[in-house]
């Protein structure tokens, strides 16, 4: 069958030059000159363009798998530059006709590549002066063939207008059999009433229409060339695939309209009434009995064993430990990038690693001190024999009781380790140390490097490196036994100690290490090295790191891994951020221990949950990096300027994310917020305002062309990870919220431009509120797993259908409008997003990972992503007082990315659930977990105060007291206490200490058994405000410490 002329379905950009809104895999290109004279041949030149293709291409890219995938890189129309092909030309009938050359004529590495398409976006025809063309033509690889399609609508609506992309309307269509005119306009034809409904009413007639097309059908899963019909109503518009509706009726309950091949006589009724049995996965947890962190946990995969961190609070220098025992320093650029007093003393290639000779050794338990405190302890057995490591880092000039040290002061590790034997005979033991450079590493063992000469003089061990001896690391024993590998200051030393006893029946021994971050040289520093002993350290370290974590607000809930985990993290943050050398007063927010620096969008999510905590003067270290350097680096987009810019962290910066400023500004108007500090605001003021003008100004450049549906947006730049230019979703969503959270902050500071830039936030809100709706309707609906079919809201503009990977389609897609709160949480455009990320993309094998056995697994493996606890997820569920579901997403997530040994969060389980991936301690998503967990018992929308709203129905089983005690809130302090005294009787004591006072307070308290509210005392007086069904007592007035009775009987 005659292929599709994809032309129409482009933008022409200039004469003879068109660009598509996708990549399309471009087979062939007809010419047809508007004279009859001799065409040279030759000097027709067709240019494609490219950047990406073909080095990178889904057909490789996939091998990754899904996870990998989400980083698979793709063209764009506005960075790349334009290449001849390679073609055959020949002329027939008049025509030109323009095939391509093998691709490895043009990349002769593709030599198994050797396609006969051009994948791109835009493609230009070169031709000689004066060689006019009529009627040129483009086609791709897919094939067409003709297709007939059914369309009934009811409850008088009526299809008006349909629309075609990448398919053709043919001259046959038909209403009730009935020749009429083809497109744009379908007369309609009314079913007899008596028609067979299928048991549905049948008292409003169906509208049908009949139309046949030429349709183009792709194999490329990742085509352009998906056919498309717009169907326009009175009550509004969707598109849809016209392949699938041949394969299943697309039945769209919005408006009440079903499409379905033309060979399926069933009627409406019937179909629809079919879909009935059917639920969604968002339906099917309102019957689920509600998740628990146990289950949780139990539902997961057996995680593996990883490394952990210690450090220092806010220091440049950590040491990693491994499940092996071994110890290493990561290579870290940013040392050497932004120069510090530790920078000279950096003398090692790549990381460098210390291993204890542990590998024939079983790993028989390991965990941090209390569960909580940054000490790790690892034991392991060979035989008789148990060994067991305690490693903690310190700082070595001074204690660490002593307070904040300079980021680049020396810190070292300390790692003790007895050796024991647990036999009835005597063991012998041997332990092989040694130190590797350029040392290669997996999650669970340092594998490999170059050993390094060790030359060992009383308890110091030296390397030669660069014609100098280095002290690598000291080491000492409580046994007299020989530390074999001494020698003299050479090259060609012995590349391992060897450390050999014999234990008597119970008998044990000890061996303290101590490795110093950067190459010690003064005296002074050698003698510190010399006194510092382990179990002082210890103890002050246990001081240290116990008043550090008891810092802020505090929580306590029956489960005590919850009340662990959120103390830790503080421990997290403060070992991965860093001090900047040059001011130790502000302190950058590394958002993965080593691996990452200052990701602002991430700093954010830490910078507000140490405000939520109360550590206020931590948040205005972190925002005050940003103020610093505003404007100094630009981020990659079509944008005029980068003045007022937030991204620039003084060489820690990283990520060419967009969103960045956005986010800085939204958590600037979070801080105030939170805090009150309305001096800090005010101070800051002129930063932010140019911040918010940055916005302003490259929001008008997307405004000149009236009607576009980039109208008001950010001109097309960067996402997240994958960089490709354009108009996307979460980038643009995320940079209102904080223009609308900076307006709002300075409006209620008493500033005098809060209310111009509040006027421009409401203006920024309303078109991209048109913009994505738009984007809706010219994207294909989607289907849900009831078999019914809703909007899907793209993650950028002009895209129509699914994004390339979980990336773009999950972790940046539709949800922020519902995180955010631009599109209202309670909506039905909120309905069809969360059903959506439910039942595809949350659990689809091309953007999550999958469901082996659905029944079984679709409650416990669904409702997070590939990077589980990063996106907010199940905030808007907590909007929407859909606690069942928050609570599943919440735990779910938790628990998918949780290591119970190390009580820390994973980035990424990948490739798959219960492996490691990404960087850890992945602080920003532990934060986003610790912010989520207080707004269980406290979080606020507008001006209402919702105390108790996301608290698990089952904790109130528990006798044991629960509390949060001193959130900041953005109406003050808010501590809350609960406490089930009988079956009969559950208690509430709230304490508030509020700036403000709220529009009405909500108190929530949820029987286990889902027993009825019969009588509420408020400070032992009877109190009739509350509501049983939702199991609020409310408070319309100012209070301040009240105490909530709640009585069933």
């Amino acid at each position: 069958m005659k292929k599709i002329n994809i032309i129409p379905f482009a933008r022409e950009i200039s004469e003879n030059e068109w660009v598509w809104e996708e990549a399309r895999d471009i087979e062939s290109v007809v010419l047809e000159p508007q004279t009859a004279s001799q065409q040279d041949l030759s000097a027709i030149k067709v240019l494609y363009w490219k950047k990406i293709w073909p080095e990178e291409r889904w057909e490789t890219s996939l091998s990754r798998g899904t996870g990998g995938f989400g980083w698979a890189k793709t063209d764009d129309w506005f960075n790349g530059e334009y290449k001849l092909a390679s073609t055959e030309i020949k002329e027939e009938n008049g025509r030109i006709i323009i095939g391509f050359r093998p691709l490895s004529e043009e990349y002769p590495a593709e030599k198994n590549y050797a396609v006969r398409f051009r994948r791109t976006m835009k493609l230009k025809i070169g031709l000689p002066a004066g060689s006019p063309l009529k009627n040129p033509a483009v086609y791709t690889t897919s094939p067409c063939k003709q297709a007939a399609l059914t369309i009934e609508s009811k409850d008088n609506n009526p299809i008006t207008v349909v629309s075609t992309y990448n398919c053709e309307l043919l001259n046959t269509v038909q209403s009730s059999n009935s020749p009429i005119v083809p497109a744009p306009t379908l007369h309609r034809g009314e079913v007899s009433p008596s028609t067979n409904m299928g048991g549905q009413s049948s008292n409003l007639p169906i509208f049908q229409s009949k139309i046949k097309l030429t349709i183009m059908t792709p194999k490329n899963p990742f085509s352009g060339d998906e056919p498309l019909v717009t169907l326009n109503t009175d009550k509004g518009s969707f598109t849809f695939n016209v392949k699938e509706a041949l394969e299943n009726p697309v039945f769209v309950p919005l408006l009440n309209i079903l499409v379905k091949n033309s060979s399926d006589t069933r009627p409406f009724g019937q179909i629809t009434c079919a879909l009935k049995k059917n639920k969604t996965i968002y339906d099917m947890v309102f019957k689920h009995k509600e998740q628990s962190l146990k289950n949780a946990l139990k539902a997961m995969p057996k995680p593996d064993l990883t490394y952990y961190f210690v450090g220092c609070k806010h220091s440049r220098q950590k040491f990693m430990i491994f499940p092996d025992g071994a110890i290493l320093i990561r290579d870290n650029p940013r040392l050497m990038n932004v120069k510090g007093e530790d920078t000279p003393g950096i003398k090692r290639e790549g990381n460098w690693g210390l291993k204890i000779g542990l590998q024939d050794y079983r790993l028989e338990d390991r965990y941090i001190e209390k569960n909580k405190l940054p000490i790790l302890t690892s034991i392991f057995r060979k035989g008789t024999v148990s060994v067991s490591q305690t490693v903690f880092a310190v700082p070595l000039l001074r204690s660490i009781l002593a307070g904040e040290i300079p980021p680049d002061s020396p810190v070292i590790a300390i790692a003790r380790i007895i050796i024991k034997n647990t036999g009835r005979k005597a063991a012998s033991v041997k332990l092989k140390l040694s130190a590797l450079a350029e040392a290669v590493y997996t999650n669970n063992a340092v594998a490999g490097g170059k050993p390094e000469g060790l030359i060992k003089i009383d308890e110091l061990v030296y390397t030669y490196y660069k014609n100098e001896n280095l002290l690598r690391f000291s080491i000492s024993s409580s046994s007299p036994s020989p530390l074999r590998g001494e020698g003299k200051f050479c090259e060609s030393t012995q590349r391992e100690l060897v450390y050999k006893t014999v234990l008597r029946a119970g008998g044990s021994e000890e061996v303290v290490i101590k490795i110093p971050f950067t190459a010690l040289k003064t005296a002074e520093e050698l003698s510190a090295l010399g006194v510092k002993e382990f179990g002082r350290e210890l103890a002050e370290a246990k001081e240290f790191w116990e008043k550090q974590e008891n810092r802020g607000c505090g929580i306590r809930t029956p489960e005590p891994i919850l009340n662990d985990f959120h103390r830790t993290h503080l421990a997290h943050v403060f070992i991965t951020d860093e001090a900047m050398p040059d001011d130790n007063k502000l302190v950058n927010t590394c958002v993965g221990t080593v691996s990452y620096g200052n990701f602002s969008n991430e700093s954010c999510m830490i910078i507000n949950d140490l405000d939520q905590r109360g550590l206020h003067d931590e948040a205005e270290r972190r925002l005050g990096v940003f103020l610093k350097y505003q404007g100094t680096v630009p981020q990659p987009g079509n944008f005029t300027d980068y003045n007022g810019m937030f991204f620039g962290a003084g060489g820690y910066e990283c990520g060419h994310y967009n969103q960045h400023h956005g986010w800085v500004l939204w958590c600037a108007g979070e801080h105030f917020r939170l805090s009150g500090n309305a001096q800090w605001l005010l101070s800051s003021a002129d930063r932010l305002i140019a911040g918010c003008d940055w916005v302003i100004r490259q929001r008008n450049n997307t405004k000149k062309n009236a009607g576009a549906m980039e109208y008001g947006f950010l001109p097309a730049g960067s996402l997240e990870d994958v960089t490709e230019f354009y108009y996307w979703l979460s980038t643009n969503t995320l940079t209102w919220w904080g223009l609308d959270s900076c307006a709002r902050a300075l409006l209620e500071a008493g500033h005098p431009e809060g209310k111009r830039l509040g006027k421009e936030a409401g203006e920024y809100a309303d078109d991209l509120r048109t913009g994505f709706r738009q984007a809706s309707r010219r994207s294909p609906v989607v289907k849900l797993r009831d078999g019914t079919y809703v909007p899907h809201f793209p993650s950028r503009l002009y895209l129509r259908g699914r994004d390339y990977g979980w990336i773009r389609e999950v972790l940046e897609g539709a949800i922020y409008t519902l995180i955010a709160r631009l599109f209202d949480p309670c909506s039905q455009e909120a309905a069809w997003i969360l059903k959506d990320y439910e039942d595809n993309r949350y659990v689809d094998r091309r953007f999550g990972y999958g469901l082996r056995n659905f029944k079984k697994q679709w409650f416990g493996i669904g409702g997070f992503s590939m990077q589980p606890n990063l996106l907010p997820g199940p905030l808007p569920y907590l909007y929407r007082d859909e606690i069942r579901h928050f609570l599943r997403a919440l735990f779910n997530g938790f628990a998918s990315a949780y290591r119970p040994d190390l009580n820390l969060l994973v980035e990424h389980p990948l490739p798959k659930l219960g492996i490691t991936g990404g960087a850890h301690f992945k602080t920003s998503d532990e934060a986003n977990f610790s912010r989520w967990l207080k707004m269980m018992f406290v979080c606020e929308a507008g001006d209402e105060l919702y105390i108790g709203k996301g608290i698990p129905r089952q904790w109130f089983a528990k006798k044991e007291k629960m509390w949060l005690k001193n959130v900041k809130t953005g109406f003050g302090a808010v501590s809350a206490e609960y406490k089930s005294v009988s079956a009969q009787r559950i208690v509430c004591n709230l304490e508030l200490n509020l700036r403000k006072s709220p529009g009405n307070i909500f108190v929530r308290i949820r029987h286990p058994k889902q027993a009825q509210i019969k009588k509420v005392l408020v400070n032992g007086s009877s109190y009739s405000n509350f509501d049983p069904a939702k199991e609020w007592v409310v408070f319309d007035k100012p209070v301040k410490d009240i105490k909530v009775e709640v009585l069933y009987y």
